[in-house]
């Protein structure tokens, strides 16, 4: 085993070990500061954690109540209605935490991959920096203008789709791209049609704290590799320069966490990079 494997062994080894001496209100604490900071606070399951722990129904009950109004008060625009819910609030909890929590930051990646490999989507938000004079550019690693401005501008690009009015539908339309959906994925869009939520603008509160994030630039940086390797890669050798494209040099995030998970749980969201003929025929 290598020295940085066997850290990351070590490393995973102490937060097990700190999590099995952690009381139930303190895994809640956990739970509020991931929803709070969902790009920054890691992938562990605190909620599955803490319900181990808690043996009495009711007590659980009280305090999946409890997850869920961290998760109201945390979204303004968010509206979490639980009176007339008449059944286990378990289910609901464990749905929203996946979802504003502990895989929020998948969700946004798959969801900035997704719509900017959609070519209608791209063209359009391109559209706005055709204007932009670029006396010269690197043709042979970048292939097609459009490319440039893409991979250049991606922050800028990234601020217009934060200013577009998408629902929370669309956003997980975008997310899961085929009918193996994660269950609490399946949880969410029950809440939403029984009107347990309402969205009075969830898709702006995401996109604050994603932009606020500390984990901002490497999750930038990511979605540059993934375009990089579905889009410009493909153009730059159609154009025949071939192995040029390969002196695109953009670094990859770390991503050793450790995640445990149910195993029983259905496959979570697709991280797969698109290849760009995949959306060939949205023209």
């Amino acid at each position: 085993m290598s020295e940085i494997r066997q850290e990351l062994a070590r490393e995973y080894a102490n937060v097990e070990y700190i999590l099995a001496q952690t009381n139930i209100d303190e895994y809640l604490e956990f739970i509020k500061e991931q929803v709070k900071s969902p790009f920054d606070s890691g992938s562990v399951n605190y909620f599955r954690k803490m319900m181990k722990l808690i043996t009495d129904k009711d007590l659980k009950q009280e305090y999946a109540r409890r997850v869920l109004e961290i998760i109201d008060n945390e979204y303004p625009n968010l509206d979490v209605d639980i009176s007339e819910v008449d059944t286990s609030l378990i289910d609901y909890a464990e749905a929203l935490y996946k979802f504003f929590g502990k895989n929020l930051k998948k969700l946004v990646n798959a969801f900035f991959r997704e719509y900017l490999f959609n070519n209608k989507n791209r063209k359009a938000l391109l559209s706005s920096y055709q204007d932009i004079k670029i006396s010269s550019y690197p043709k042979e690693q970048f292939g097609k203008k459009d490319n440039y401005i893409l991979v250049l501008k991606i922050v800028s690009i990234l601020e217009d789709i934060k200013e577009l009015p998408i629902k929370i539908e669309e956003f997980i339309d975008y997310c899961v791209r085929n009918n193996d959906k994660p269950r609490y994925i399946d949880g969410f869009e029950e809440m939403i049609e029984e009107d347990i939520i309402s969205d009075y603008g969830i898709f702006d509160d995401i996109m604050s704290k994603f932009f606020k994030s500390d984990s901002f630039d490497a999750m930038v940086n990511t979605l540059k590799i993934r375009l990089i390797d579905a889009i410009v890669r493909p153009s730059v050798e159609d154009m025949g320069y071939g192995s040029v494209a390969d002196t695109i040099e953009v670094e990859d995030e770390d991503d050793d966490e450790e995640e445990e998970d149910d195993p029983d749980e259905a496959p979570d969201i697709d991280e797969t990079p698109m290849k760009i003929d995949d959306f060939e025929g949205d023209d």
